[in-house]
């Protein structure tokens, strides 16, 4: 713990390590320590300040940020989706093409086979 000044006769003060000091030498440096001491709290404040500004524009840039990367993924998916829906419309056409061709062939089968059951003898005596 640090020696409190004291007094010793008129007009000066003893110190730690036994300094002598007049008063005017012991104001002036009770002056320049309560300055010296409001300028910390000043810079305290500043400092405070200061970094709450700082925090208030970094979560600014990383809510900007984040609000970019989600609109970009949205643009994405939909991109994704589109691409998806064409693959899917082109393969059930192709599906449905195929399989209509197929009753298509299917049914000209059947009418060669009418028309060949009619040039039969035993169909015309029907």
């Amino acid at each position: 713990m640090p020696q409190q000044p004291r007094r010793v006769g008129s007009g000066s003060f003893v110190v730690a390590a036994g300094a002598v000091l007049r008063d005017s030498q012991f104001d002036r440096i009770q002056q320049i320590l309560i300055a010296n001491r409001f300028g910390q709290e000043l810079s305290v404040a500043e400092l405070t300040q200061k970094s709450g500004e700082q925090h208030e524009a970094l979560r600014k840039t990383v809510e900007e940020r984040l609000d970019a990367i989600r609109n970009e993924n949205a643009e994405k998916l939909d991109q994704m989706r589109q691409t998806v829906d064409e693959k899917l419309q082109s393969t059930l056409d192709q599906r449905l093409g195929a399989s209509f061709q197929i009753v298509a062939d299917r049914l000209n089968e059947v009418y060669k086979s009418m028309g060949e059951m009619q040039t039969w003898p035993l169909a015309s005596a029907i």
